[in-house]
């Protein structure tokens, strides 16, 4: 499980850090929440921490957008886990701001 997060992680925060050198004064990230094997994730947390770690970045907002009807299928269990399915009921929009 471990060597799965870090996978993620490493993935996703590289991409930030590699775009955000092209940035100038703000950068948007629509991050929806997370489950890996039915263990909530706070991408948005980590995310908003690792950016402002690097020093160039400062944590502004936090929008939230509440997800009411947004189904595109629907499933009993997430075929790739055998898990019951749960959708997300909520999305976040961070604003950062470069220092």
């Amino acid at each position: 499980m471990l060597e799965l997060y870090d996978n993620y992680f490493f993935a996703i925060l590289s991409v930030f850090e590699r775009l955000s050198k092209k940035v100038l004064d703000y950068m948007f990230i629509f991050v929806g929440p997370a489950k890996i094997r039915g263990q909530k994730i706070p991408i948005h947390r980590i995310v908003i921490e690792h950016m402002e770690g690097k020093g160039d970045w400062v944590h502004e907002r936090t929008y939230i957008d509440r997800i009411v009807s947004r189904v595109m299928f629907s499933t009993e269990k997430n075929p790739a886990t055998g898990i019951e399915d749960q959708r997300m009921d909520k999305e976040y929009l961070v604003v950062l701001k470069r220092r």
